[in-house]
């Protein structure tokens, strides 16, 4: 069996993020969490969440985000 984790964050609406690079980076949130941004630890999650992009340039569109985990199981 193999087991992945992923880290993703999510909006309170329920949806994931995802880096929309058509728009020059800009933030979007998507209902499925297949193609939004993973990291791959919790640590790799808190530290975007504290970086100027969240803090101070898309700070509104961030508020209330949190980190949630993403298993993905092969059997």
């Amino acid at each position: 069996m193999l087991r992945k984790e992923y880290y993703v964050i999510q909006n309170e609406e329920g949806k994931f993020l995802k880096i929309d690079d058509l728009s020059g980076g800009y933030p979007c949130f998507i209902d499925d969490f297949e193609f939004c941004e993973k990291y791959e630890s919790k640590e790799y999650a808190e530290k975007f969440l504290q970086g100027r992009y969240v803090t101070e340039m898309f700070k509104k569109e961030f508020d209330g985000c949190m980190i949630k985990t993403v298993v993905i199981t092969v059997e």
